[in-house]
């Protein structure tokens, strides 16, 4: 928690709604249930640059499901977002900041 506070005041995932000229601004923050057709999104604000690498972990097989980050070192506020790129089924969204775990945030695929 204190390598969270001192990096974050923000960090979560949501849903986008589809479409390609999508504002970061309809980001619905802090969503547990996707669909398969949702667009996933992890959001934050960073408050002291940092490098974030990120993880879909299948809690049923114990596997990574995906794995991804962002691509340069950065601050303040952000949004990238994907397709949905895990199956149906139960995880947890896992990001780092080097190998220290700084957030988890269970969700599930319908």
């Amino acid at each position: 928690m204190a390598t969270y506070n001192k990096y974050f005041s923000d960090l979560g995932i949501g849903r986008m709604p589809p479409g390609e000229n999508v504002s970061p601004l309809a980001l619905e923050k802090n969503v547990t249930v996707f669909k398969t057709t949702d667009q996933i999104c992890l959001y934050g604000n960073i408050i002291l640059e940092c490098q974030l690498r990120s993880t879909m972990y299948d809690t049923a097989t114990g596997k990574v499901a995906e794995e991804g980050g962002l691509p340069k070192p950065m601050k303040g506020g952000f949004a990238g977002w994907e397709p949905m790129p895990v199956p149906v089924g139960k995880y947890e969204y896992k990001v780092y900041i080097g190998d220290i775990l700084v957030g988890i945030f269970p969700f599930e695929v319908r």
